[in-house]
């Protein structure tokens, strides 16, 4: 039997797969043992994975000819979607191309070079009308059981152009590789509810959970998962509508 295997590199683009709502229960970071343990539930033939760092190789499938199965995997795949996670499964169990994409979108998504690691600069959680340390475990306990490890701090306050009134205002932003959510400190305001400012926490904590995709060789963040997910946060029509608002206002 020959010995079948699959790469995938940087430089490959595909279709990212068909998005899908997932539990609050499916929504965490695996363990090694997890991962492992996830693929060869059901399986006939014995899986097993390496993890590394590499570079330019996230992915790789060996089928061996005593029918066991070898995959290197980049740790990034830990934090993979449930739905990237049922495509590499079902990718093993019937070697078809589309399950196969559904992981080279996501191995796409990974960077191709290891950046430099990032200094952890001191981050400011209390301000003086919102307490941001205080909001952000209220958050993750309220729907991430805990399990969201990241730090959430005011960003720095932006200078902007004189004479010139802004059209809009990034409220909050996510850093992957330092896992950091920063706060507009505009938010810091009398004038700005507390729901809404915990709504922002939200929504960027929300980024650790559901990692960006390639689609058509564009890399989206709010994606059909995304929303979806993010409607379980309580009125968020209102918090929209408080979105549109308040850049006018703060």
């Amino acid at each position: 039997m020959d010995r079948t295997k699959e790469r995938t590199d940087r430089k490959e683009r595909a279709e990212s797969p068909v998005q899908s709502q997932m539990t609050f229960a499916e929504r965490r970071n695996l363990t090694k043992g997890e991962f492992v343990a996830y693929l060869n539930e059901g399986a006939r033939e014995r899986v097993s994975v390496a993890f590394h760092r590499n570079r330019v190789t996230m992915i790789s499938v060996v089928f061996e000819p005593n029918g066991s199965i070898r995959v290197r995997a980049h740790e990034a795949f830990l934090a993979a979607g449930p739905e990237v996670l049922r495509a590499l499964r079902t990718y093993l169990r019937t070697r078809r191309r589309k399950a196969w994409r559904g992981v080279t979108a996501f191995a796409d998504t990974i960077p191709a070079t290891t950046p430099a690691r990032k200094r952890r600069t001191p981050l400011r959680t209390r301000g003086d009308v919102h307490d941001l340390d205080e909001i952000a475990r209220d958050v993750n306990r309220t729907f991430f059981s805990d399990r969201i490890r990241c730090r959430v701090g005011w960003g720095r306050a932006g200078r902007g152009r004189r004479g010139r009134k802004a059209r809009s205002i990034r409220y909050g932003s996510w850093d992957a590789t330092t896992r950091t959510v920063r706060v507009n400190p505009r938010l810091d305001d009398k004038r700005v509810p507390r729901e809404f400012v915990r709504y922002i926490v939200f929504h960027e904590m929300l980024h650790a959970v559901v990692p960006a995709v390639i689609e058509n060789g564009r890399r989206r963040t709010h994606t059909a998962q995304f929303r979806a997910l993010e409607k379980g946060f309580p009125k968020l029509e209102k918090m929209t509508k408080l979105c549109d608002r308040l850049w006018r206002v703060v």
